[in-house]
């Protein structure tokens, strides 16, 4: 058997210059023209021959005829700076790998090396998915949208983790991320001068009286066994005079959950929570959804339980954790679970086995051990290439 593992360890400075690279050129959202032509590049020089898919998506083959596995990379930054100290650090005082796409690039390269390597031994086809614009939720559906799953049987996609020890993973079982919706609540009242609030209707003190009733939704509608959440994460009212009551306040929120039932209950309630308590001031309130929101990633049971133990195949009993992980944090890979089987891994890579940075992500601070990079480029192709073996 082709032991990706040692390979991989063989290649480990090429995926650790193809992080570097990226890592130190990085770009948001669905606009990646540097990043997409590096990655094309690179599998170019390794005898693939790569496509665009939706705007900057690369999507990629290798194998024979049978079955299709998918591995998807994410590829795109945050709007940030990075202050992690690293000499391959953002040259950009905006843009930052502070999420680790970066990481998952290059082990997608690396992977593509290795299933490259061995692909008159594959039972069936690798498809490498390269994906713009997790960040905004937006990049998985358009390549889905754009064919990417056309003829896909199964798929996986894995993240780096800083604050887990390094090299262990953890595996997604049944829902393993939370649904998003972003919303906006804009308050429209009547402005005026502060010493007379009698003559005004104060969008402000609305806005107050509906943060604090929406907080009321998880503690007395919310069903108490299910996990969720609402948090107002922006509040924005008045130019910053002292004696001016505004005409509008706007608040910025999000609202995640497991469960579609609670998910369609609570954004039904946001919005006659909002309504009614602007009509009992007199002013009226108006709630907008940006899109249709993202579902909740639901990882495959049967698959994960195959991938699981493909993993400890490669890296031996006790790299791989008991429990699955769940997080209330979102993923746009929520949009392929939703269509075909897949499985999701999280991948530790603290200062060492038995210990953990103290920066994760989307912080400015994070670092990832670049020891593990080796060991999900060889995770991901073993997963792709066994998976493809047990079921031809």
């Amino acid at each position: 058997m082709y032991d990706y593992l040692k390979r991989a360890k063989e290649i480990e400075k090429d995926i650790i210059k193809d992080r570097r690279h990226i890592h130190q050129n990085p770009e948001v959202g669905d606009e990646l023209p540097e990043t997409y032509n590096y990655v094309t590049s690179r599998l170019k020089e390794m005898g693939y021959k790569p496509e665009k898919c939706a705007k900057y998506g690369v999507v990629a083959t290798v194998g024979n005829s049978g079955k299709t596995f998918m591995i998807r990379a994410d590829m795109d930054a945050l709007p940030m700076e990075e202050d992690s100290g690293l000499p391959f650090a953002s040259v950009y005082k905006d843009k930052a790998h502070t999420c680790g796409h970066d990481t998952h690039i290059a082990m997608l390269l690396g992977a593509a090396k290795l299933l490259k390597e061995n692909e008159r031994n594959l039972k069936g086809t690798v498809k490498l998915m390269f994906q713009p614009n997790e960040e905004g939720l937006n990049g998985a559906i358009d390549m889905i949208d754009d064919g990417v799953l056309n003829g896909v049987d199964r798929a996986l996609a894995l993240h780096i983790d800083a604050t887990m020890p390094l090299g262990y993973l953890t595996v997604g079982r049944g829902h393993s991320f939370a649904s998003n919706d972003f919303f906006d609540i804009e308050i429209i009242g009547k402005g005026g001068h502060a010493a007379r609030p009698a003559d005004a209707i104060d969008p402000i003190n609305i806005m107050s009286h509906i943060q604090l009733a929406i907080q009321s939704l998880i503690s007395r509608e919310a069903t108490p066994t299910e996990t969720n959440v609402i948090s107002i994460t922006s509040v924005k009212a008045g130019e910053g005079a002292y004696n001016i009551i505004p005409d509008k306040a706007i608040m910025k929120g999000t609202l995640r959950t497991y469960n579609e039932e609670q998910r369609a209950l609570l954004k039904v309630r946001l919005k006659e929570i909002s309504e009614q308590i602007a009509s009992v001031f007199k002013a009226n309130a108006k709630i907008t959804y940006h899109g249709d929101g993202i579902p909740a990633l639901h990882c495959n049971e049967i698959l994960s339980e195959e991938l699981e133990n493909y993993a400890n195949e490669l890296l031996g009993e006790g790299y791989v954790a008991e429990k699955p992980f769940k997080k209330v944090g979102s993923e746009d890979f929520a949009y392929i679970c939703q269509r075909i089987p897949s499985g999701y891994f999280f991948l530790g890579a603290g200062p060492d086995e038995k210990s953990v940075w103290p920066y994760g992500q989307h912080n400015p601070k994070v670092v990832h051990n670049e020891s593990a990079f080796c060991m999900g480029a060889a995770v991901y192709a073993q997963c792709a290439s066994r998976w493809l073996e047990e079921n031809r």
